[in-house]
């Protein structure tokens, strides 16, 4: 008997501890969902990037060419993402990548 109380109290310090540590909003409702539907997020996430795509493109109406600072700035994301965007583009044919590493890399819009 005295097992059982020992290992109920137990349990019940584990599930208040589990609320404090994760948080209310962690916990699953009955449905087991929180939040937005994945697929909506994805879709978001997608749109997202598309749009980032298209400021790229329209950034060359001002500029004659664009460096991968300037697309960290321009859309508020880090380097790789940057990179990641710039080779997207060249890989879809609509940059052209003047220099090969480092500072020196150009964008030009085809």
């Amino acid at each position: 008997m005295r097992d059982f109380l020992m290992i109920s109290i137990g349990f019940l310090i584990g599930v208040i501890f589990a609320k404090f540590w994760f948080g209310k909003n962690q916990i699953l409702p009955q449905n087991g969902k929180v939040g937005r539907d994945e697929n909506e997020v994805n879709l978001m996430r997608a749109e997202e990037h598309r749009k980032n795509l298209d400021r790229i493109l329209a950034s060359f109406g001002a500029n004659d060419e664009i460096t991968n600072d300037m697309v960290e700035k321009m859309l508020g994301v880090s380097n790789t993402s940057a990179e990641r965007y710039l080779d997207e583009l060249e890989k879809q044919g609509k940059l052209r990548q003047i220099g090969r590493t480092g500072r020196s890399v150009t964008y030009l819009k085809k």
